[in-house]
């Protein structure tokens, strides 16, 4: 075995990856699980975690403390957690069993691009395999040890930080043994930082880089699909008007659907819709919500600069819109911003900022430019 077996992730190609059961919920409901109960071992780590939301179990209210974990389990911890948190360079991520714009892309892209997570040589990750202490051990030490060095064997300085910060399973399992989920909860419950969504956060993203990610969607996204979908993210030739917003304020940076997911999940008497992560951040009261109380909200009739996002009432027979402003300008004299949307027929730029078909109700503003 090799250290470079440790570090692999995925990105597109896996056909009947089950969405893992031990699914990771930041700011959960917290119920017990129906399978933990005082005799169980680690069950203050786990009941810490639950209470914490970092975990939500099974949908039948298991947590099968027993099974092995597997890697891309691990991934999603550590990311839900925080671990990959901050604005990360955008670029394409391939591997060849694994899906794109699922439910484990974002925490994927996050795990490659700010986590120093790479993948085998043959460019595959065979997610649902179980990992071993050796590597589990290696995996979180190089995420936590921001000073970790290579050692030999290529498993010792993972254990030996484990036994440093005085982590140590009664199990006392050798490199090859397979970890179980209640062994994974021990140990990252020493770790996990107490993450709490930010109203800072938005101050970080610069609106240069959002509106980029907006105008790159141009030519690209030319279909309009409001439809559900199993994860929430639609197919990258199609979205809603919200869907526009996402992809740019996640590609510059920022977790938008992670984050108000939460948010409702904390506060649902603030939120007009019915929680459902498959399509919270799509609706677009929800997004107003949200961004009410986390960006920079300007008046009506403050200036519109380029990064700037719009929210619009609901048309007479229709729906509420969403859009962001362009750095482009009409030239019929008035120099008035176009507006970068979906509403029809994919991500346009038009005359639509003061002409849409329903009065404004918000005018919001992320980082500086």
């Amino acid at each position: 075995m090799v250290e470079s077996f440790l570090f692999y992730l995925y990105a597109h190609g896996m056909k009947k990856l089950v969405f893992c059961l031990w699914s990771v919920l930041v700011f959960g409901q917290v119920l017990a699980f129906t399978d933990v109960n005082s005799n169980t071992p680690y069950v203050v780590e786990i009941k810490k975690l639950k209470s914490q939301g970092v975990l939500s179990g099974n949908p039948d209210g298991t947590f099968l403390p027993e099974k092995t974990i597997n890697r891309i389990e691990l991934v999603q911890i550590l990311y839900k957690s925080g671990f990959f948190d901050g604005p990360c360079p955008y670029k394409p991520i391939r591997f060849t069993d694994t899906e794109l714009n699922t439910w484990y892309t974002p925490a994927l892209r996050k795990a490659v691009l700010c986590g120093g997570f790479t993948g085998y040589p043959d460019k595959s990750f065979r997610p649902a395999s179980p990992l071993n202490f050796a590597e589990f051990a290696t995996i979180v030490t190089r995420v936590k040890n921001k000073s970790y060095q290579k050692t030999n064997p290529w498993f010792q300085a993972g254990i030996s930080f484990l036994q440093q910060q005085k982590i140590t399973l009664n199990e006392h399992p050798t490199p090859e043994t397979k970890i179980n989920r209640a062994q994974a909860a021990y140990v990252l419950a020493h770790f996990f930082p107490n993450k709490k969504i930010n109203k800072n956060d938005f101050s970080t993203l610069s609106r240069a880089k959002f509106l980029q990610e907006v105008k790159k969607q141009l030519g690209v996204v030319t279909k309009y699909d409001a439809g559900y979908y199993q994860g929430g993210f639609p197919p990258n030739d199609r979205g809603a008007c919200t869907d526009v917003v996402e992809r740019a304020v996640r590609t510059a940076g920022y977790e938008w659907k992670r984050r108000l997911d939460a948010d409702m999940k904390r506060n649902p008497h603030l939120y007009p819709s019915k929680y459902d992560a498959n399509i919270n951040y799509r609706r677009v009261r929800n997004v107003k919500v949200f961004l009410d109380r986390y960006a920079k909200k300007l008046s009506l009739n403050d200036p519109y600069l380029p990064g700037d996002i719009v929210t619009y009432d609901q048309i007479p027979g229709g729906s509420w819109h969403i859009g962001v402003v362009s750095d482009n300008k009409t030239n019929d004299g008035t120099n008035t911003p176009l507006l970068l949307h979906n509403y029809a027929r994919g991500v346009v730029e038009e005359n639509s900022l003061h002409t849409w078909p329903a009065p404004k109700t918000g005018h919001y503003r992320l980082g500086d430019l």
